[in-house]
């Protein structure tokens, strides 16, 4: 999936993206990040914003990486930087 698939990098979070038939998202934070809260709340923070997407995202797996400068950032940034990604990477199903 990290050398065969489609990347999208920023300074929040990582997305990796593998073509397949069906839609599977997993979500990771290293220690890096901060203690267990941190990573956590980074974690919510990254699925929130991509439920609101999937509806409209093709299908394959995808694996959202946070970074510890997620911890520091708005929501509306993250979900902007986000929405940029998928663009980014023509994730959208109906675009």
């Amino acid at each position: 999936m990290y050398r065969g698939g489609k990347q999208f990098h920023k300074s929040s979070f990582v997305i990796f993206y593998l073509d397949s038939d069906e839609k599977r998202f997993g979500f990771t934070s290293s220690k890096r990040v901060g203690n267990a809260i941190l990573r956590n709340r980074g974690k919510r923070v990254l699925k929130s914003i991509v439920l609101q997407h999937c509806e409209n995202m093709k299908s394959g797996y995808y694996v959202i990486v946070a970074k510890e400068a997620l911890n520091k950032m708005d929501y509306s940034r993250v979900q902007a930087d986000f929405e940029k990604g998928i663009r980014y990477l023509k994730l959208y199903e109906n675009r």
